[in-house]
């Protein structure tokens, strides 16, 4: 179970975790609302500011936006 563990823990990591000012409950208030990724992506910006902060919100959409374009 200890390796069962370890493993759950790593593949909860997203994107989310990579942007500061974005802890755990942040990204789990945006999960809980939005679901995915792409939801976000197509989120209103006002709307997430409103949920996260102006300045974790606009992070976030570009931390997505530069990562879609790598992909």
């Amino acid at each position: 179970t200890y390796q069962r563990n370890l493993r759950m823990k790593t593949s909860k990591q997203s994107i989310l975790d990579e942007i500061p000012g974005i802890g755990k409950e942040k990204a789990k208030k945006i999960l809980q609302k939005y679901g995915s990724i792409e939801n976000i992506k197509a989120a209103d910006t006002d709307d997430l500011s409103a949920l996260i902060g102006e300045k974790e919100a606009h992070a976030l959409l570009k931390k997505i936006t530069l990562e879609n374009n790598q992909s």
